[in-house]
């Protein structure tokens, strides 16, 4: 099975954040199991940098190195922004996020 992540399940993994992070580990665990297929977006990846910048500069380059060592990285282009722009959903990051997954 195919999952797109979220931005903050990423965030609850890498960053340890309680008491979401043993959820979020779980899905980790079904990855390394071989039961699922993670993905996260560019934009994801941005993100987690961005939040990860508070910590020293060698541990938020680790965590993106993280991400991009245990996840699929779905590219963003123009269209898929165009199509997130026509989505209904009034949260325009996520809707980033669907049109990336679909």
């Amino acid at each position: 099975m195919n999952v797109l992540l979220d931005t903050n399940i990423v965030l609850d993994v890498l960053l340890n954040r309680i008491p979401w992070q043993a959820e979020a580990a779980g899905l980790l665990a079904a990855t390394r199991q071989g039961r699922l297929l993670m993905a996260v977006t560019s934009l994801t990846i941005a993100n987690v940098a961005y939040v990860a910048r508070r910590r020293p500069r060698s541990e938020m380059i680790e965590v993106v190195r993280a991400c991009l060592d245990s996840f699929d990285v779905l590219p963003l282009d123009r269209a898929a922004l165009q199509i997130a722009l026509t989505l209904p959903g009034g949260d325009f990051e996520d809707n980033i996020q669907i049109a990336a997954a679909t």
